[in-house]
């Protein structure tokens, strides 16, 4: 799982429907860009953040459809397997004093 925003003190929510997603009312923009091991590959772009995410062709179930705003001090979670990924879709968004280990 690849931590994907952190939003701090922000009113406007994060939403996922589907293949859409919009963070701080902006969509995220999304380029295909290759397709690897049943997956199509995006290239996403938020703001000045870029990244990639998997979609698995043929997924066992869709994930559900989110929208949450991040509290203060709360990281937002989004896999980059987005259609088998359980992220804060499922269990919310996780405070900082929760998260262990180092930055790389």
């Amino acid at each position: 799982m690849r931590i994907r925003t952190n939003i701090r003190d922000d009113e406007r929510p994060i939403k996922n429907s589907n293949e859409s997603l919009v963070v701080n009312g902006r969509p995220v923009v999304r380029e295909r860009i290759r397709k690897e091991n049943g997956f199509m590959i995006y290239r996403e772009r938020a703001g000045d953040c870029t990244f990639e995410a998997a979609f698995n062709q043929s997924p066992q179930h869709e994930p559900p459809d989110a929208e949450l705003t991040v509290p203060p001090e709360h990281f937002f979670v989004l896999g980059d397997n987005r259609f088998d990924a359980r992220d804060s879709r499922y269990f919310g968004a996780i405070p900082f004093s929760a998260i262990l280990g180092k930055k790389l």
